[in-house]
């Protein structure tokens, strides 16, 4: 129950402010200290998009996204794709 409530509010928060990441960012923590990696990813992955949009590619938050993520793929062995998200 709780998790179709977490994700019906995200679909109707605002994607113009940056908070959105903010809270993709903390669920996908959250996921990761659970050990569920998968989702964990998939709301980095959300976050970076979302602090991109909103923040722009210098902010100090789109490069621990960036960091986050990164770290995912590494734990994936997709070296290329860890790269590419650290370095973009």
């Amino acid at each position: 129950m709780l998790q179709v409530t977490l994700f019906s509010a995200l679909h109707y928060l605002n994607p113009v402010y940056y908070r959105t990441g903010k809270l993709l960012h903390a669920l996908g923590n959250v996921y990761a200290s659970m050990g569920q990696m998968g989702k964990s990813l998939l709301f980095h992955a959300r976050a970076l998009a979302q602090y991109r949009a909103t923040l722009g590619e210098g902010h100090a938050r789109t490069g621990a996204a960036c960091y986050r993520l990164a770290n995912h793929y590494i734990r994936l062995e997709q070296f290329k794709d860890a790269e590419y998200v650290a370095f973009q």
